[in-house]
């Protein structure tokens, strides 16, 4: 049986470490007990990698090593064609402000893990 697919975005990530919603971390930190179980196909996309990559020490470093407990797939959206033309569809349906390049981009990844 093929494993399910999960696609994480930059959030999700984030609020492991997210201590001024203590409640939303917990059920992250939760559900990424889960993810280090390997049950599912994990996707993380280089924007959401680069979007890490700016949050201030020691946060990012912290990020970073919780990364590293589980496995995941990369989803290269710069170099992938099909994910780009659709951001730039759902950019056309005025679903996001134009300023949210980066969540039509994690939405497109999403829908190619």
């Amino acid at each position: 049986m093929r494993k399910k697919k999960i696609y994480l975005d930059t959030s999700v990530v984030s609020y492991l470490l997210q201590d001024d919603s203590p409640k939303e971390m917990q059920d992250t930190q939760e559900f990424w007990g889960i993810l280090k179980n390997g049950i599912y196909d994990v996707y993380l996309s280089e924007i959401a990698v680069n979007e890490l990559s700016e949050c201030p020490e020691p946060k990012r470093t912290e990020l970073f090593a919780l990364l590293n407990e589980i496995k995941y797939n990369d989803v290269f959206i710069e170099n992938n064609p099909e994910i780009i033309v659709l951001a730039d569809e759902i950019k056309n349906l005025n679903i996001l402000p134009a300023k949210s390049e980066n969540d039509r981009r994690h939405i497109a990844a999403a829908v190619f893990c």
